[in-house]
């Protein structure tokens, strides 16, 4: 199953990502389920967004907003990306609660303090 992304992020403002899933054929699928986490690069959960539950559909959006793109939410040297991970099931020509699992990474842009 294919998932398209198109990303730019400002750090602790809104990030709306439209995901759309595809089959082997490139024809739109709804999946049986999806759920998603936000990580940094060790893995870590980043502000309790694990296993967020989305109602299936070809298409979603995936809301990320204020500390889910805080930097100070990040760790050591990787703290200005996020990697968000898709997961669940569909079904197709070859066969019945297919898993699928897609990853992508986007920067979180720094800006500079105003006193």
């Amino acid at each position: 199953m294919k998932v398209t992304i198109a990303t730019h992020v400002s750090e602790e403002a809104t990030a709306i990502f439209n995901v759309r899933f595809k089959d082997e054929d490139d024809q739109p699928v709804i999946p049986n389920s999806i759920v998603w986490t936000l990580t940094n690069g060790l893995g870590s959960v980043i502000n309790s967004r694990a296993t967020e539950s989305v109602t299936p559909a070809t298409q979603i959006n995936i809301v990320l907003q204020g500390d889910d793109l805080s930097i100070s939410q990040g760790f050591s040297g990787d703290a200005e990306k996020r990697y968000v991970t898709i997961y669940g099931t569909y079904n197709s020509d070859y066969g019945s609660n297919l898993p699928y699992k897609h990853q992508f990474d986007f920067p979180i842009d720094n800006f500079v303090a105003i006193s």
